[in-house]
Order: C-alpha cells, then structure tokens, then sequence
C-alpha cells in the first residue's frame, strides 16, 4: 500500500546555511564557505536541484582554493534560486511512498 508523503521545501536550516555563506564571503573566511556550501550542494544534488547544487559546489570550490574573488556574485545567484527552488518544491503534489506493513506469522 502506498501513503502520500509531502516533498520537503527548502528548510530554515537552508536559509541560515546561505546567511552562514554570505557571512564568511563578507569575513573573507574561504575554509567557512567550503564547509557550508559542501552540505549544501549535497542536499541540493539529491533534491533534483541541479542548477543551486552546482552553484554551491562553485562557492565550495572557491573556499576551498581559498580564492572568493566573485563569490559574491555567485551568492547573489544562489540566493535568487534557492527562491525558485523552493517555490518549485512547494508546487510538487505530494509523493508516493510504501507504507509500512505487518507481516502476520
């Protein structure tokens, strides 16, 4: 039997990762970038959210060659999808997923 589960939006965990980013962009701190934007490229990735995945694997790549010059572009970027993304998301019906059930013995 199948139940109907939503699709996760964008959580507020997202949110603060992007604040994070932004904040250690500001900082100058490239090793900060590269440790939140990892998480959240792979979070992105498995949602189906190619293009903000790619887009933190970018801020990733700068922190970790310690070079953030642009990265404030790629920001303004990644913010202006996580908007699109998460509207996307909220659109979605709801997903099909097995239910758990008894096996009698």
């Amino acid at each position: 039997a199948f139940t109907r589960m939503p699709i996760s939006p964008p959580r507020s965990s997202r949110r603060r990762s992007i604040a994070a980013i932004r904040a250690a962009v500001q900082a100058g701190d490239s090793a900060r970038v590269r440790a939140v934007a990892h998480p959240l490229k792979s979070a992105s990735a498995n949602l189906g959210a190619t293009r903000f995945s790619k887009l933190c694997g970018q801020l990733e790549l700068r922190g970790k060659e310690g070079q953030l010059e642009g990265a404030a572009g790629d920001l303004a970027v990644l913010e202006q999808d996580f908007e699109a993304v998460r509207r996307a998301l909220l659109a979605l019906p709801e997903a099909p997923v097995d239910e758990p059930h008894e096996v009698s013995g």
